[in-house]
């Protein structure tokens, strides 16, 4: 028996399982033959979790993406992406932009000199999110300077986002609104710490953090972090602080000087900064 004999829920079950891994699985198929490609195009095929892993050996795609361009939308609920060249990148804001309210988790490992461009995709969206992660994994220390004209599709999910990991974005333009918005269920927030933050909005929009992870593009900025550990005022509030640096921060701060503010501040119990300085309570 040749497989396009077998009945159809079989094969959507051999196509369940070329996908499992990695999405772009699919692409010899879509390949093979007109039926198979017209196959892929059916949206139960691209529901749930879309898993979209840059292969180690470059193939032909265009088919595969030809069957996501005849969909109008995707009602998908989890997007995860791990690409690096531009025909990927563009597959996956594709993805992105055929998305419904349905979508909840965005996973996404792109080029930084990209990730301007995946904002303004996604502020497009009407979505209620639970978690959105935007990293590049060769590029930890840089900030898009492009933020102000691709606002993140934040303010819709107000009260679903648990976890914001956007460690390229500068932190100063999430305050810089004549409204400010209340994430009241955000627990874990990476950012990039841009310009001196009024710390006291930085509250108000983020109640109920439990773990504030802060990058650091350059050492001066350490100066901002120390203002907000000399706030009493505003504890208790969130319960650990990661300090990221492409530099070493023993020449700028203390372990003594973590434990005392660990001491001061209410609720605090551990501060990391970078790899080598932690201190607990």
């Amino acid at each position: 028996m040749y497989i396009l004999d077998l009945p159809s829920e079989i094969q959507f079950i051999i196509i369940y399982y070329i996908k499992q891994g990695n999405y772009l699985d699919l692409a010899p198929l879509a390949e093979a033959c007109s039926y198979y490609k017209k196959l892929l195009s059916f949206n139960t095929n691209w529901n749930n979790t879309i898993k979209i892993i840059q292969p180690k050996i470059k193939g032909n795609l265009d088919y595969l993406i030809d069957s996501i361009n005849q969909q109008k939308s995707i009602n998908f609920k989890s997007l995860e992406c791990q690409v690096l060249d531009l025909q990927l990148s563009r597959l996956t804001f594709n993805i992105l932009s055929k998305s419904t309210h349905n979508l909840r988790v965005i996973q996404i490992c792109l080029p930084f000199e990209l990730h301007a461009q995946l904002y303004q995709t996604l502020s497009c969206l009407s979505t209620q999110l639970t978690h959105l992660s935007i990293r590049d994994s060769a590029c930890e220390y840089k900030v898009t300077t492009k933020a102000k004209a691709c606002l993140l599709p934040l303010f819709g999910s107000q009260s679903t986002l648990q976890t914001l990991d956007i460690p390229t974005f500068p932190s100063h333009e999430l305050c810089h609104h004549r409204i400010y918005y209340t994430f009241s269920q955000l627990q874990s927030l990476t950012i990039a710490l841009g310009h001196p933050l009024p710390w006291d909005h930085f509250k108000y929009m983020f109640p109920n953090l439990i773990q504030l992870t802060l990058v650091l593009t350059h050492l001066d900025q350490w100066q901002t972090v120390k203002s907000l550990l000399y706030h009493t005022s505003f504890f208790p509030w969130f319960k650990r602080l990661s300090i990221m640096s492409r530099e070493p921060l023993k020449q700028h701060v203390s372990k003594e000087e973590l434990k005392s503010s660990l001491l001061r501040l209410e609720g605090l119990n551990r501060i990391t900064a970078g790899w080598d300085i932690i201190a607990l309570v």
